[in-house]
């Protein structure tokens, strides 16, 4: 099933146009029920969709990647993602913690 980007816009922009008050997790709803792909700055604030342990586990293949190669073209890639994603205190510390306890 395709996504339906129109759909979710115009979902939006009516919410918008109205002053319908709507939160994170409406968003979400909203995006399942149209088949979109919910935005990376949404899902971070979600612990279901668990983007800080995945996150981890890539620094965690990154590492491997390094030692094998020496090359660090995975751990560039990733910091960015990482900044991109602009984590709070609490889920960089989270993040570290995860990575700490995969020996990174």
């Amino acid at each position: 099933m395709k996504a339906d980007y129109e759909g979710y816009c115009k979902h939006k922009e009516f919410w918008d146009k109205h002053n319908v008050a709507y939160s994170l997790h409406d968003c979400v709803e909203l995006a399942k029920k149209y088949n979109c792909p919910v935005p990376i700055n949404i899902q971070v604030r979600f612990a279901r969709f668990k983007i800080l342990d995945r996150l981890a586990y890539l620094w965690r293949r990154a590492e491997n990647y390094y030692l094998e190669t020496q090359s660090g073209w995975q751990k560039d890639r990733l910091y960015k993602i990482q900044k991109a994603l602009e984590l709070n205190e609490e889920q960089t510390k989270y993040l570290e913690d995860l990575c700490y306890s995969m020996g990174i």
